[in-house]
């Protein structure tokens, strides 16, 4: 209820910014489109802005019902295209590899080598089990509990790790040694540390000091441990150190590694689904394990969700038809009015050529501007409603501009200005000169 809420008051928002824009800028803005075009259309140019100027008043409902259809068919278009294109972005940083291995029991060191050596693997890391640490900065009062991982130093080349997921430093931090640590941006801040800094890390009796070695600001694999907007609310934030320190802290007398996750990369140009299917054979019936590829999961979320492109698409006709038919009648309301006008300037000496590019030219710009003001108007309000769901959710999200629905709505408008143009000028100007001009009796 509350995103319908939303998204009512983001289409009163855009009827409101239309009408006033259409007030300010509409006529300025097709007088402006007709000059660019003085060098194609000299003859009758200036006659077609000074048209466009007098029936400003009646260009006005076409701009702003042509230009609120377009506006709102570009903000939906903007959500729709945002949520495609962040579906394999979720799918990706959710999952952190092209194939990663969880298991509710830990997993030895053996299983991680096993199925490194599965075929179409091109490099493997591991996770260790999460611990529960207090954190603390070495200088200040400032403390805050954390979840502590062990990372292996491969992670950032097994996972979808990159440097855009750092704050500061970046993947080659991960080849942690002995004594340093790497933070969440979120757990950083609240500490009041940087790279380079010291922390604190303790737990029953056991501490050590950690030099930071970098901060996130994300992490493929873990959305609600290292979470993209940075909020510490957001869910646990962690840090990750090298298996040794981990071991020590949690008062682990083993000697070889134990794993939370693992993280695969599949060679290029080998199947991920295939080389999945491989590593589950591996793995056999162990108990607690489960398998999760990239790529199918996000070939089954855009299957659940293609339903929702057959709604939108046949919603987009619709809207586009009631634009269209808004502006024809428009035009040909407009051309109508004028017979007696189209008349005198047959008698002054105007072809029937020259009338219909006039009436062509000022049908185009009124199009073209109502058009431009929807374009403007849905991208701007379709860009903070997106970045207001972002501050919502702990998985970022990027905004994409529809450029297929914006290219629809200025192929629909030129087509059907020039239509409906065309039809009713053929009309007007071969009718004979006498019957245009008898109003004047």
């Amino acid at each position: 209820m509350e995103i319908l809420f939303y998204l009512l008051i983001s289409v009163m928002v855009m009827l409101v910014c239309l009408s006033v824009a259409a007030l300010g800028v509409s006529t300025r803005l097709e007088t402006g489109l007709l000059s660019a075009a003085t060098p194609l259309s000299a003859s009758v140019n200036k006659l077609a802005r000074r048209s466009v100027v007098r029936y400003a008043r009646r260009n006005l409902s076409t701009n702003v019902i042509f230009g609120v259809v377009v506006a709102i068919l570009i903000f939906f278009s903007s959500l729709m295209a945002t949520v495609r294109g962040s579906i394999e972005d979720t799918a990706r940083y959710e999952s952190g590899a092209d194939i990663r291995v969880r298991s509710a029991y830990d997993m030895p060191q053996s299983l991680l080598e096993s199925l490194a050596a599965t075929p179409g693997v091109s490099d493997a890391a591991g996770v260790g089990p999460p611990l529960e640490v207090e954190l603390g900065a070495l200088v200040g009062p400032s403390s805050e509990r954390g979840t502590l991982y062990a990372a292996d130093a491969r992670l950032a080349s097994a996972s979808y790790l990159s440097r855009a997921d750092f704050h500061q430093g970046g993947p080659e931090a991960f080849d942690l040694g002995n004594g340093s640590v790497v933070l969440s941006r979120a757990l950083a801040t609240a500490l009041d540390v940087e790279m380079g800094g010291v922390v604190s890390a303790g737990r029953e009796g056991r501490r050590s000091l950690l030099t930071v070695a970098a901060v996130l600001n994300s992490l493929p694999g873990f959305p609600y441990e290292v979470s993209q907007t940075g909020r510490v609310s957001d869910g646990r934030q962690a840090a990750f150190v090298s298996f040794e320190q981990h071991r020590y802290l949690s008062n682990d007398s083993a000697t070889a590694r134990r794993y939370s996750s693992i993280f695969l990369r599949v060679s290029e140009g080998r199947s991920p689904e295939r080389v999945g299917e491989d590593v589950v054979a591996r793995l056999g019936d162990q108990e607690g394990v489960r398998v999760s590829v990239t790529q199918t999961n996000v070939r089954s979320v855009v299957e659940a969700t293609s339903f929702l492109d057959v709604i939108f698409s046949a919603v987009l006709i619709g809207m586009m038809m009631v634009a269209v038919f808004s502006l024809m009648s428009n035009l040909y309301a407009s051309i109508k009015e004028r017979e007696f006008e189209l008349g005198v300037l047959r008698a002054v000496g105007f072809r029937r050529s020259q009338l219909l590019l006039y009436l062509l030219l000022e049908g185009l710009a009124v199009a073209l501007g109502a058009v431009l003001l929807g374009v403007l108007v849905g991208l701007a309000v379709g860009y903070i409603m997106v970045w207001f769901i972002g501050l919502l959710s702990v998985i970022g999200l990027r905004f994409v501009l529809p450029w297929s629905v914006m290219a629809l709505a200025l192929v629909a408008a030129v087509a059907s200005s020039a239509l409906g143009v065309a039809l009713t000028a053929r009309y007007v100007t071969r009718r004979e000169l006498i019957e245009l001009i008898r109003r004047a009796e």
